[in-house]
């Protein structure tokens, strides 16, 4: 189901977001579930500190374990006064209200794990007709 709303003359305000993310997510089978939300770097623009705090807010209590992986595609890791700044939140809030939440950098160096190669002539004759 999608689910959505928008307007040509204006910005959603937060209630509307808020009212999209509870319906959307209230369809999610969260209960006991570790929850990892994909979010961009500082090279993106997005309204990241909202959905932060929305998936933190919705979720937090009905999931298990809830971390953020900020995509960082090969750009370097984001140091954690830029990774609070993405979150939207303080040193404090992280320490305290969103303790339980997991913020992470994607080591793109460590993670990527080669599990073949295509040879070229298989890959090319794939693509023919």
């Amino acid at each position: 189901m999608l689910i959505g709303k928008g307007y040509t003359d204006r910005f959603l305000v937060r209630a509307e977001v808020r009212e999209i993310f509870q319906e959307a997510l209230a369809q999610m089978d969260a209960i006991g579930k570790q929850l990892l939300v994909i979010i961009p770097d500082g090279t993106r623009s997005a309204p990241v500190p909202l959905c932060f705090r929305l998936f933190a807010e919705l979720l937090g209590d009905r999931a298990t374990k809830l971390d953020f992986l900020i995509a960082l595609g090969t750009h370097i890791a984001m140091d954690e006064e830029r990774v609070l700044a993405q979150a939207g939140i303080t040193a404090e809030e992280r320490a305290t209200k969103y303790a339980r939440i997991g913020v992470y950098n994607h080591d793109w160096h460590k993670d990527l794990t080669r599990i073949g190669t295509i040879p070229a002539a298989l890959g090319s004759s794939q693509a023919s007709p």
